[in-house]
C-alpha cells in the first residue's frame, strides 16, 4: 500500500474521489475492497463478472462508470457520508498478501445566512464595571460552526457556547465586564465571526458587526 487519498472535506452535493494507490510487485490482484466505518460499500475483483459491485452507502451514490481498480468516485448527498474510509487490497494465491490504509472524510453543509447578534443594547452609556451581554447565533451547518467574538478587534472569551446540529445551529453568549481599556473611544466595535471547519483550516467564515455608542463615565 502506497497511499490512500480521501478528501478531508467535501461539500454536500459535490463529487468525491477516493484513491487507493498500491504496488503488486510479483503478485496478481485478487480484490480491492472499500469500507466506510467497517461496512463494505464497494469491491473491485478483476476476474469477476461484473468486476465492480457496490452496496448501500448512506449519503452517497457510487459512479460505476468513473470508478475502477484505483479510484472510487461518488456523489455526496448528505452529511451521513461522513466517516472513516478504508481501502483493503488482497493478492491471489500463493501469497494471499493484503494491505490496507484509511482516512477520514467530513461532508460539509454550510450555513445559508450570516450570523446574528442579539441582546439588550438599549444602554448607550457604559461605565467601568458594566457588563456587555450579547448573543451570537449561527445558522445550521455541518460540522457545527465555531463562534469567535472580537471587541475593538481583540478576541475575547465567551461565557457560554453551544455547538448544535443541522437542526439547531450554534449559539455563543458573550458576557464581558467592561474596563476603561474597552471604553477608551466613543464606541465599541463588536464582531461575531463564525468558522465552519477548523480555525487553522477554515472551510467557510462569516461575520456580523455591531457598533455600540459608549463613553467612559
Amino acid at each position: 500500500m502506497e497511499n490512500v487519498i480521501v478528501p478531508p472535506y467535501v461539500m454536500q452535493g459535490d463529487m468525491a474521489e477516493l484513491i487507493c494507490q498500491f504496488q503488486l510487485e510479483q503478485d496478481n490482484l485478487y480484490s480491492v475492497i472499500w469500507y466506510k466505518d467497517h461496512e463494505e460499500f464497494y469491491r473491485y475483483i478483476p476476474k469477476s463478472i461484473p468486476r465492480q459491485q457496490s452496496f448501500k452507502l448512506d449519503g452517497a451514490k457510487i459512479d460505476h462508470q468513473r470508478s475502477g481498480v484505483h479510484l472510487v468516485r461518488m456523489r455526496v448527498n448528505s452529511p451521513a457520508a461522513s466517516g472513516v474510509y478504508r481501502c483493503e487490497v488482497s493478492a491471489e494465491a500463493p501469497s494471499f498478501t493484503s494491505a490496507q490504509g484509511e482516512s477520514r472524510m467530513e461532508v460539509v453543509s454550510l450555513p445559508i445566512d450570516d450570523p446574528i447578534i442579539t441582546g439588550d443594547i438599549r444602554l448607550r452609556r457604559y461605565q467601568n464595571g458594566d457588563t456587555l451581554a450579547l448573543n451570537c447565533t449561527a445558522g445550521k451547518s455541518y460540522p457545527p460552526a465555531q463562534i469567535v467574538w472580537f471587541v475593538n478587534d481583540k478576541q475575547v472569551h465567551t461565557w457560554f457556547d453551544y455547538q448544535g446540529n443541522l437542526d439547531k445551529g450554534s449559539i455563543s453568549e458573550l458576557r464581558l465586564k467592561l474596563s476603561k481599556s474597552h471604553l477608551s473611544k466613543e464606541s465599541l466595535l463588536v464582531r461575531c465571526v463564525t468558522i465552519v471547519g477548523s480555525q487553522q483550516y477554515p472551510i467557510d467564515t462569516k461575520e456580523t458587526i455591531l457598533l455600540i455608542i459608549a463613553k467612559c463615565l
